[in-house]
């Protein structure tokens, strides 16, 4: 049986029970296809007079029943990302073996880079940079479960058995969605002297010993949550005490300019190069050089930039 409806409050307040194993969108389409109007709205395509009075409505045309529908989402996306950037760590441990300084700018509300650190027993310290894949509410949204998944694992003194175990819980959560679904990442523990990490398909991370020229770390692996019994293997290098390390979303490196030139690590690596001073410092003059290439205020990917100074 067919509805008349005759007030926009009428038709959005409907609502239409899912069937088991359905989909939102399914159940969209299927109530439209099954909405009279008595009444065309005025944004509605004027269509040949004809003896049947009916108008349905497009998916796309449903949402202009509510004018503040917009606004509402913008409150409320609002709030998520406050509640988002809550999630950051804002303060290292004590007796931390280093020294940060980070920038993350989202593409919209919601990022899908987050970062995030565990303190470790005898001066250590784990952590970590992700990139969940795509952007946007639902990049958002993963970010905060893997930060969820990340502070629930046990196994964190070893950066391959981490990301190991990380990965098949990712998959175990995600694999039965439509999408594919995974993040990038760098996982490390520092200490005196010494560095020991994994990237997932993550890019490399630069070092630099005082003011020489970067060194790219690059011990790749697969995407996290893309394959279960994907394992993942330590990799090792030392530090020195005046030891920087670079790490960064790829947000960074598809920064295009005016000409649509990507600015890249071959720049990323000479503004580091270039930079001086503490972490803090450094990720001031590196953002720069990337501000200059790129209008932040267009960048179509989350954006993430980390200087640790051992």
């Amino acid at each position: 049986m067919r509805k008349l409806l005759n007030t926009a409050s009428q038709l959005f307040d409907l609502s239409y029970p899912l069937q088991s194993g359905g989909k939102v969108g399914d159940a969209l389409e299927q109530l439209l296809s099954t909405v009279e109007l008595d009444t065309e709205p005025e944004w509605c395509p004027k269509k040949t007079p004809s003896t049947e009075k009916q108008s349905l409505v497009t998916p796309q045309q449903f949402f202009f029943y509510r004018p503040h529908f917009m606004e509402v989402m913008e409150d409320e996306l609002a709030k998520a990302h406050k509640l988002q950037y809550a999630l950051l760590p804002t303060q290292l441990p004590e007796h931390a073996p280093c020294r940060l300084s980070a920038v993350l700018e989202s593409y919209c509300h919601l990022s899908g880079d987050i970062f995030g650190w565990h303190d470790l027993s005898g001066e250590r310290l784990m952590l970590w940079l992700a990139d969940m894949s795509g952007h946007g509410a639902k990049a958002g949204v993963l970010s905060a479960l893997l930060r969820i998944l990340i502070d629930d694992q046990k196994d964190i003194e070893d950066p391959g058995a981490f990301v190991t175990t990380l990965n098949r819980r990712m998959y175990e959560a995600l694999h039965a969605d439509d999408d594919v679904l995974y993040a990038t990442g760098a996982f490390m523990v520092i200490e005196s002297g010494m560095l020991r990490y994994v990237l997932a398909a993550h890019p490399p991370m630069l070092l630099r010993d005082g003011g020489g020229q970067p060194v790219r770390l690059d011990a790749g692996g697969r995407p996290v949550g893309v394959f279960r019994s994907s394992t993942y293997e330590t990799a090792e290098v030392q530090l020195n005490d005046s030891a920087q390390l670079m790490m960064y979303t790829d947000g960074i490196l598809e920064a295009g300019g005016e000409s649509g030139e990507e600015f890249g690590i071959d720049r990323l690596a000479a503004a580091f190069a270039g930079s001086q001073g503490d972490a803090s410092e450094v990720t001031r003059q590196v953002y720069d050089a990337i501000s200059d290439h790129q209008d932040m205020r267009f960048i179509e990917d989350d954006v993430t930039l980390l200087a640790v100074e051992c």
